[in-house]
């Protein structure tokens, strides 16, 4: 994992894979988070729309931002390319 790397959350493995075959890219973006810091064992991931760092309490409840271990981490790796295609990280 390095920074600026993109994970999608709160999304099953399958509904993934399904809108990614379908490009139903509007399904999937909400979801994908970079990753922005990297520190002993905690994650930091913000949205992908968000252009400032974001570490509060209101921004984890409204969704701008997580913060996850090894242990509990959920996401799934994708990758994005240059025109916007999502794929599965492999």
């Amino acid at each position: 994992m390095q920074q600026n790397e993109s994970f999608v959350f709160d999304m099953d493995e399958e509904d993934l894979k399904q809108a990614i075959t379908n490009k139903n890219y509007s399904a999937i973006a909400p979801n994908i988070y970079r990753v922005r810091k990297l520190s002993s064992g905690q994650y930091w991931f913000n949205q992908q729309y968000e252009t400032q760092p974001r570490e509060s309490l209101n921004d984890k409840k409204a969704g701008r931002c997580k913060q996850t271990s090894l242990s509990t981490m959920s996401g799934i790796k994708v990758k994005i390319n240059n025109i916007g295609e999502i794929f599965l990280a492999e």
